[in-house]
């Protein structure tokens, strides 16, 4: 008995003697929100991080007015980042108009006012960002529309824009 006590008083001394290891600071990533084929209809903030560099959408509603900053962030090494944006803004008919934002990827935003605009924004593209339906009509120079996105839009606008065929059912993991 006392060398069964002796042995168990001996293993909770070499534990309690450990000494846990750390390690130096790590930072936490938080998940990134700006996915493709998600449509956004409220306003707040989204990101998309990879490697050294954070992409932000933040959009704001007031009353009638939606407005979007699309930003970027670049860490180097020394840790110095750098740090450039641009954004636009749409007028709705009333606040409940069915307004969207949809992201195609996260260069590639699109912004629809729920009545007869669609505005794309290609952030650090060679694609120009603009309007692509302007009060209902198609716009010279159209680039071409999601197919997911182009579904989205009412029946009149999709009629402006090549047919598209809703997405076969994805496979599930």
């Amino acid at each position: 008995m006392r060398a069964l006590l002796s042995l168990l008083l001996l293993a909770v001394a070499a534990t309690g003697c450990r000494r846990a290891g750390t390690s130096g600071s790590t930072s936490v990533a938080a998940p990134d929100t700006l996915i493709p084929g998600t449509f956004i209809t409220s306003p707040g903030s989204w990101s998309h991080t990879r490697a050294n560099v954070t992409r932000r959408l933040t959009i704001n509603l007031t009353g009638t007015s939606v407005s979007w900053n699309h930003s970027i962030e670049e860490r180097s090494p020394s840790g110095v980042s750098s740090s450039s944006g641009n954004g636009g803004g749409m007028s709705l008919s009333s606040p409940g108009d069915p307004w969207f934002a949809h992201v195609e990827s996260p260069t590639r935003l699109w912004f629809f006012d729920g009545k007869g605009t669609l505005t794309n924004d290609y952030y650090d593209e060679s694609t120009p960002s603009g309007r692509v339906i302007f009060k209902g009509k198609l716009q010279s120079g159209a680039v071409t529309v999601p197919p997911d996105l182009i579904l989205r839009l009412p029946a009149e606008l999709q009629k402006l824009l090549p047919p598209a065929e809703p997405p076969g059912k994805r496979p599930s993991l």
